[in-house]
């Protein structure tokens, strides 16, 4: 549904029915735009085009209402516009859920709800909710954020560490991305636990996540032809009900007008041809005057995979791709900002772009970029 649609269709409907008053419904929204350019003419992996700054893979734009029922219940829903080299703005609801407070320290949703996999989940897509003007890849790497279930959140006090504890039992239906191609997919179970501590002028958080994955895959497909001659059966390539999870931690801390931020973890699949991907960043960031200044470094790594197939065929996967980011962010009034970042993005000979068993890359391939990226986040 084209974002335009979907905003008449809530303005129709808010409009024509008279059972909530104008008080008890609340708009909000954020955008950012950012646009970018790869320095580097060979690198035909990139986001981001070499002969002119694009605009649109990491530009979006959301609207969120929030209706209050009776009895304290709530309705939350968010759409998002995301931009897409080959589509232009793709819009997508990805928050719809109802939502109540329980006891003083609860809070209970049902519907489509954002899945916390990592610290920064909740306003992942709030470009001014951090300083980068994306959080890291290599740990940021999971390809969905939404789920529809049931999620809990309590807070409480431990000793001096401020606690809050995230839960969510559901399915996700959607795009899984495999070798770099989304594809349809599906994980039913998904559940999992994220515990957020706070200690002062130090958080700390500790996530893990599992389901039961099936992603119908070309790459994985291909990957099963080229493993049959060596004896590999299908069902131990493919990933059909196959157990998938992730597990990470972080830390964040704030010292005067210096802070320090660090965070890993791991995506794996089990019974599958799919390379246990880990990622880890470690970064600090300089507060001088109305300017911040950051660096990160920023590493993931294939787990490495012998096959014992025949001359030509795969042979293994695995590698390292490094980022080091250096940006300054710029705050423009209470809820806007510009940031500036350069990006230099190298692989260890060998990577396999492809975090499968997949012979699209010989054991010869480098890649490097060098991308300058520019952003306005507000909201409103």
């Amino acid at each position: 549904m084209k974002l335009t649609h979907l905003l008449v269709a809530i303005f129709v409907s808010l409009f024509t029915t008279q059972v909530f008053a104008a008080d008890n419904i609340k708009f909000n929204g954020f955008a950012s735009v950012v646009s970018g350019i790869d320095l580097k003419d060979e690198n035909a992996d990139s986001d981001y085009n070499s002969q002119t700054f694009d605009n649109l893979p990491e530009s979006r734009l959301a609207l969120q209402m929030t209706a209050k029922l009776e009895d304290g219940v709530r309705f939350i829903g968010q759409a998002v516009a995301r931009g897409d080299a080959e589509e232009g703005f793709i819009s997508n609801y990805e928050w719809a859920y109802f939502d109540f407070n329980v006891g003083s320290s609860g809070k209970l949703k049902f519907g489509r709800v954002r899945v916390p996999f990592y610290k920064y989940s909740d306003y992942l897509d709030v470009g001014f909710a951090y300083h980068w003007i994306k959080p890291p890849e290599a740990q940021y790497a999971i390809s969905f954020r939404n789920a529809d279930g049931l999620s809990y959140t309590h807070n409480f006090q431990m000793g001096p560490l401020e606690n809050t504890l995230s839960a969510l039992y559901g399915r996700y239906q959607g795009n899984l991305t495999i070798g770099g191609q989304p594809s349809p997919g599906e994980i039913r179970n998904l559940a999992g636990l994220r515990w957020l501590m706070n200690a002062g002028s130090n958080e700390f958080y500790a996530s893990y996540w599992q389901g039961d994955c099936s992603i119908d895959s070309s790459v994985l497909t291909a990957t099963a032809g080229l493993l049959a001659p060596a004896g590999v059966a299908a069902e131990d390539v493919e990933i059909e009900g196959d157990l998938c999870y992730f597990y990470g931690g972080g830390y964040k801390g704030t010292f005067g007008d210096f802070g320090l931020h660090a965070e890993a973890g791991t995506i794996d699949v089990e019974d599958a041809a799919y390379a246990a991907f880990t990622g880890a960043f470690v970064g600090g960031t300089y507060q001088m005057g109305d300017y911040l200044l950051h660096l990160t470094y920023e590493m993931t790594t294939l787990d490495e995979e012998e096959y014992d197939t025949a001359p030509g065929a795969l042979e293994s996967t695995g590698g390292e791709i490094t980022n080091i980011i250096v940006g300054v962010r710029k705050d423009i009034g209470f809820s806007s900002a510009v940031k500036f970042e350069v990006h230099q993005y190298d692989t260890s000979e060998g990577y396999k772009p492809a975090n499968v068993a997949a012979a699209a890359h010989s054991s010869d391939d480098e890649y490097s970029a060098t991308i300058v990226k520019v952003a306005f986040d507000t909201m409103f």
